[in-house]
């Protein structure tokens, strides 16, 4: 247990090998506070912390974490060791974004063959979680509200590669006509915004592009005030941790997702 919640953080019966950065913190010193929030409130909370490990690997793939409260509170989420091969971490967060959102049978728009050197000769090399994304759930929304931009699209409005140059266009005439300070400096640059989707009410999900994709984190623009929120994970973990409401999102609406959250393949 971390020593927010009464571990000691030296008994070695306790401790796994896990990566610092983020794994420990944030993200599971993140749930940890929301499982001492919730006793502080009275809650006495059943908790349970497993490490998963695979064969005779010495690091853990990832850490399962639950909680139950008498009061409502519940946890139910597993953090991913960066620590391993990241193929291996796709995996392990496709599986469970599967476990919440079905993929359709016949995706609407999948990649041509060689489409991803194509798209990548562009805007350089793209995360592979977001490219495994777009291979099994395709062109449509998400509980039918967020939509994540696709380069094989034929729709304009939902092609990674023309939304790129729209909505960069876009936040850069918001700085330079109107004043409006834009927080993050834009794409191409280093660490740039680079748009990968949107909602119906017109909150722009970007990636920071960093120089490894691979560790781009998400940042929310929301559409009618100048408020960002971001998140220290990928794609497929954003997601997940929405759709499942162990994460939240403040600039969505509070009806997403639905109880029971639904890919619709469309092409609007």
């Amino acid at each position: 247990m971390g020593n927010q919640l009464g571990g000691s953080g030296s008994d070695a019966r306790n401790l796994v090998t896990i990566q610092q950065n983020p794994a420990n913190s944030p993200v599971m010193r993140g749930y940890e506070n929301q499982v001492r929030s919730a006793v502080e409130q009275g809650q006495v909370v059943r908790y349970s912390a497993t490490p998963i490990y695979n064969g005779s690997e010495l690091a853990p793939r990832g850490i399962k974490i639950n909680g139950s409260g008498s009061q409502g509170f519940t946890l139910d989420v597993t953090i991913l060791n960066p620590l391993l091969n990241s193929s291996i971490l796709i995996d392990m967060s496709i599986e469970q974004l599967e476990k919440i959102l079905e993929p359709p049978i016949d995706p609407v728009d999948r990649p041509v063959a060689n489409g991803w050197s194509a798209v990548e000769k562009k805007l350089g090399k793209l995360p592979d979680d977001y490219k495994r994304f777009i291979e099994m759930y395709g062109t449509g929304s998400i509980d039918g509200f967020v939509w994540i931009f696709n380069p094989f699209a034929a729709n304009k409005n939902l092609n990674l590669l023309d939304q790129v140059l729209i909505k960069i266009s876009a936040l850069s005439d918001l700085g330079d006509t109107f004043g409006e300070a834009i927080p993050f400096p834009l794409f191409p640059k280093p660490n740039g915004l680079l748009p990968f989707g949107v909602t119906d009410n017109g909150d722009v999900l970007f990636w920071q592009a960093a120089s490894n994709p691979a560790g781009w984190k998400v940042i929310i623009n929301a559409a009618r005030e100048p408020k960002w929120k971001q998140y220290d994970v990928g794609i497929t973990d954003l997601l997940t941790g929405l759709l499942s409401r162990q994460m939240i999102c403040e600039v969505f609406p509070g009806d997403f997702p639905s109880d029971r959250p639904v890919f619709y393949p469309s092409v609007l």
